[in-house]
């Protein structure tokens, strides 16, 4: 299987496990660390294993230039439709909540997001809702663009 096919498919796998469901009400639990996790194994990466939201950007951002880049939305979207592992990412301190939020990138074209009138990485997100959507979807609009990262 290629690349660009084990990420689709692990994506999707990703939004259809019942174990990534958000915990019932949508505003207790989410999952969006484990998926990311699950995500990035199948595509050969274990460094994101056992690390809530906030401890993965963390590492991302402690190492890049090394295993990770840090990228602008529209080179981390390049990447992933080269079949390359690319997160949006953003600490609880961007978002002014108790926890972080991550997803990864789809090897889909950009999409344009109105609320930030530019176009946005498509994502694979498992958080308060799941779904494939626009990266201003999954993150709050008044925050502006979460952080971009890839590894390899």
């Amino acid at each position: 299987m290629s690349p660009i096919d084990i990420l689709k498919t692990s994506c999707a796998e990703a939004l259809a496990n019942p174990a990534f469901a958000p915990n019932q009400p949508t505003v207790g639990e989410t999952h969006c660390n484990e998926a990311a996790m699950f995500i990035a194994q199948a595509m050969g990466c274990g460094e994101l294993q056992g690390l809530m939201a906030d401890q993965q950007y963390a590492k991302m951002l402690a190492n890049v230039g090394g295993h990770w880049a840090k990228v602008t939305g529209a080179e981390a979207s390049q990447h992933a439709i080269a079949g390359g592992l690319a997160f949006a990412a953003a600490s609880s301190g961007m978002l002014g909540e108790t926890h972080g939020h991550i997803c990864v990138i789809e090897p889909e074209p950009m999409r344009f997001s109105g609320s930030l009138n530019k176009l946005v990485p498509e994502v694979c997100n498992v958080g308060r809702a799941n779904a494939d959507e626009k990266e201003s979807e999954a993150f709050p609009v008044s925050m502006g663009e979460p952080d971009y990262f890839t590894w390899g």
